[in-house]
């Protein structure tokens, strides 16, 4: 199906990857929005099973379900939102309306959004079934106005999603970022303790 067109793609930085087009989209939007406006929101969508799908279909049948990913969300969203595909079966979005978005609107458009994306794909005669996860954060909750935080909120709120999933949708709050902070400095404690040798392993032999 034709794609619409971006209309970042003429005036984004040359070779920029795509977490770098999306989040510079979001701070041109944020630049501009009228006031303190709550226009912007990130959307984050992620395959709940890329590796069942891999495994099944072989990286033919994985791209082609990619690339209708892509035109689905493509046709879910609307004229002027943008949207990239970064790794394996995950895609984000900037969306950037003329008039605010709430919690209530930003979570119908996840719902248009997934329900288009979990239509089955035809593929070498078989019928292939899949489900999305979903996460988003309008701008009024990032913990700061700028492309890259709100990008790394619905990261966030798309991984909440995906743990409780499948088929999960889920808005970015401050308790998913306290989680995601709690969660890496147990891991900095982890990693910490083992290079000062305080994690020691003790065997007890069991004979039979």
């Amino acid at each position: 199906s034709a794609r619409r067109a971006d209309p970042f793609e003429a005036v984004g930085p040359s070779g920029a990857s795509p977490r770098d087009t999306i989040s510079a989209v979001l701070d041109t939007a944020i630049a501009q929005r009228p006031s303190k406006a709550d226009t912007v929101a990130c959307y984050a969508v992620c395959l709940d099973a890329p590796g069942a799908l891999l495994s099944t279909y072989g990286r033919s049948g994985f791209e082609r379900v990619q690339s209708v990913m892509e035109d689905r969300i493509a046709g879910a969203v609307r004229d002027g939102d943008v949207l990239r595909q970064f790794d394996s079966g995950r895609f984000a979005i900037a969306i950037v309306s003329h008039r605010r978005i709430d919690l209530e609107s930003a979570i119908q458009i996840a719902g248009r959004m997934q329900k288009s994306l979990c239509e089955p794909v035809s593929l070498d005669g078989t019928t292939v079934h899949f489900t999305v996860s979903i996460g988003f954060c309008l701008l009024s909750r990032a913990h700061e106005a700028t492309g890259a935080a709100l990008l790394a909120s619905a990261e966030l709120a798309l991984n909440e999603a995906w743990i409780n999933g499948p088929g999960a949708i889920r808005a970015f709050t401050a308790d998913i970022r306290h989680r995601s902070e709690q969660q890496v400095g147990l891991r900095d404690q982890i990693e910490a303790a083992f290079d000062n040798g305080e994690i020691v392993a003790f065997f007890q032999p069991q004979l039979s």
